[in-house]
């Protein structure tokens, strides 16, 4: 059963496989078919597999303390390889010739055997041809490598290197000609559980069970880069996309890919219910790899990045093209159209746009719902949505309200019914058209101040004569005027509705413009005292004035108001009009409003 993962990845992609090249496939029937032959034969757990696909050999090692090279065609066992005291849990084949083989055992021991004659005859295709031939492979050199078990070990590209991890935390890097010691790499606060070699870099990749893998330089040992992200131990790791990446797989069950350059997590996969424990690359190949869990399932996966970014580069010139159409349907005002293509471009802003043109055209109604009747479902589902989010603000409410109503009014309740997570939606939307209901009710409540204020204004400005209604809202058309004028009214105590010809009223305005006449007059001298007074001062310091920055200092300022008596129809007013002050030439200007107000 292969797994499945989502395209989340930004540089390499990997997707469960459900078929693979023959010689990727042929491989995993050998691993298989050596499960079978050395479980039935030897009553024994292979504890690691290494191949060299070239050469079409499989080697093995197990916990009966031995190493096994099989013929991948035949599935015959062509080598057999003894010399540790204790089950040999790491094994590696140098894919540069074929002719070194390396083994890890329990016993703490590193062990180099040689595979050249085997590798020879599978050349010249004559190896397996023999039934139950099986060539003994000698151990070119061993020795004591850690204090405790060894659990991986890796050949570098040219095969002049080795390098091993163990349960005593450390990582070692050996010669292979001499078995010298070369570095010893510390930092993991748990066992070393893999090590692999970068095919591109001078560098050395180990996974731990403190939950963190490491990338160390090969020159000095120094810890380069610290990838965490695991839950628990990780396993397994492998350099892909040609040595810039890396795939870990752990004992949480996932399988992550990290860039190196930024050590960023790029996307986890989860695909096993128990423990990763294998995770190999094809060699030469990295799009193609393979994962074994604990749940007894392998799981092929391949590089699908080339297929995603030619999905990527189609879906981008369909909306593209969509786009288009939704610009040129908006400007053909082809609602119907602009909104199913808003609607697929998924485009709730265009939308709203469009509905709002709408509402100010003529027959909106008719118009939406035309436009709600050609939605399907799933488009139904999507406006809904998209309703329920305009609906919580003032400014869309409106839009949405118009949507809504066009929807209620299309679709029957049963078809309405079928639409995913409807209830939630109607709760959404209630409160906020219950609020909308309320503002609409109280505006319109003070739109009747409006009138009111409109036919009080009416009744005393511009009523005709003799009507009886105009005089019952008089006195409070004063009260409004006189709010609404930039000066004081100071209206008599006693008004009279007599018209202005009475011959009472006419003696009290020639006697208020006659005190106006005389206050004009009054102020007139008291401004030619003052101007006098100035000018003295003037000539006495005129010395002292040689300085030009120094300003003389003007007159306190006094103001003086003057009273006009206004005349509407049926009322008589008397105005406080206010004496505006100006400077010019040391002198105070009366400036009096010669015009007169029109009511």
């Amino acid at each position: 059963m292969p797994g499945q993962c989502h395209p989340k990845f930004r540089n390499f992609v990997w997707r469960a496989a459900a078929s693979s090249p023959r010689s990727r496939a042929e491989f995993v029937k050998v691993v298989q078919s050596c499960n079978e032959v050395t479980l039935c034969k030897t009553q024994n757990i292979i504890l690691a597999v290494d191949c060299h696909c070239s050469l079409g050999l499989v080697a093995t090692s197990s916990k009966d303390r031995l190493v096994r090279i099989w013929h991948v065609e035949t599935g015959a066992c062509v080598g057999l390889g003894e010399g540790h005291v204790d089950a040999v849990g790491a094994i590696a084949w140098g894919q540069r010739s074929g002719g070194v083989c390396a083994s890890g055992s329990n016993d703490q021991s590193i062990k180099i055997w040689n595979t050249s004659k085997l590798a020879e005859r599978a050349k010249r295709g004559v190896l397996g041809s023999g039934k139950g031939e099986v060539a003994e492979v000698a151990v070119v050199r061993g020795w004591k490598a850690h204090d405790k078990d060894i659990n991986s070990i890796a050949l570098s590209p040219n095969e002049a290197m080795v390098v091993s991890g163990s349960q005593d935390r450390t990582v070692k890097l050996w010669q292979v000609e001499t078995g010298a010691l070369t570095m010893t790499c510390k930092g993991h606060k748990r066992g070393v559980w893999c090590v692999k070699f970068s095919p591109v870099d001078k560098v050395v990749a180990s996974a731990s069970a403190d939950a963190s893998v490491k990338l160390r330089g090969i020159a000095d040992g120094a810890c380069l880069k610290t990838f965490q992200g695991h839950e628990g131990s990780v396993l397994k790791v492998v350099f892909v996309s040609s040595g810039m990446q890396l795939l870990t797989s752990g004992s949480d069950g996932l399988l992550k890919l990290w860039t190196i350059k930024t050590c960023e997590c790029v996307d986890s996969f989860d695909h096993h219910e128990d423990k990763v424990w294998a995770l190999a690359a094809a060699p030469g190949d990295d799009s193609i790899v393979a994962t074994g869990g604990g749940d007894g399932l392998v799981n092929l996966w391949s590089d699908t990045t080339g297929q995603l970014e030619d999905e990527a580069r189609v879906d981008s010139e369909e909306r593209l093209a969509l786009e288009q159409e939704l610009s040129n349907a908006l400007r053909a005002k082809d609602v119907r159209k602009a909104a199913l293509l808003a609607l697929r471009l998924q485009h709730p802003a265009r939308l709203l746009l469009v509905i709002k043109d709408v509402l100010m055209g003529i027959d909106a109604e008719a118009v939406l719902k035309d436009v709600a009747a050609a939605l399907d479902l799933q488009q139904l589902a999507q406006s809904l949505e998209y309703l329920r989010d305009w609906n919580t603000t003032g400014r869309n409410g409106a839009a949405a309200q118009a949507l809504l109503q066009a929807i209620l009014l299309t679709w029957p309740a049963h078809q309405l019914e079928k639409v995913p997570e409807m209830k939630t939606l109607v709760d959404a939307l209630l409160p906020y058209t219950q609020r909308h209901l309320q503002r609409l009710e109280d505006s319109l409540q003070r739109s009747y101040m409006l009138d009111f204020t409109l036919h009080a204004m009416q009744s005393s400005l511009g009523g005709d004569d003799g009507d009886s209604g105009d005089l019952e809202g008089h006195a409070d058309s004063e009260h409004l005027i006189a709010d609404m004028l930039p000066w004081s009214i100071d209206a008599p105590s006693s008004r009279s509705t007599a018209p202005v010809h009475d011959a009472g009223a006419e003696a009290e305005v020639k006697e208020e413009q006659e005190a106006s006449a005389a206050s004009e007059q009054d102020s007139d001298d008291e401004e030619e005292e003052v101007e006098i007074e100035r000018s003295r001062q003037t000539s006495g310091h005129k010395r002292q004035r040689s300085n030009s920055s120094l300003a003389p200092t003007p007159a306190p300022a006094s103001s003086f108001t003057s009273k006009k008596v206004l005349h509407a129809k049926g009322t008589t007013w008397v105005v406080q009009v206010p004496q505006t002050e100006t400077k010019g030439k040391g002198s105070l200007k009366d400036v009096r409003h010669k015009k007169r107000l029109s009511l």
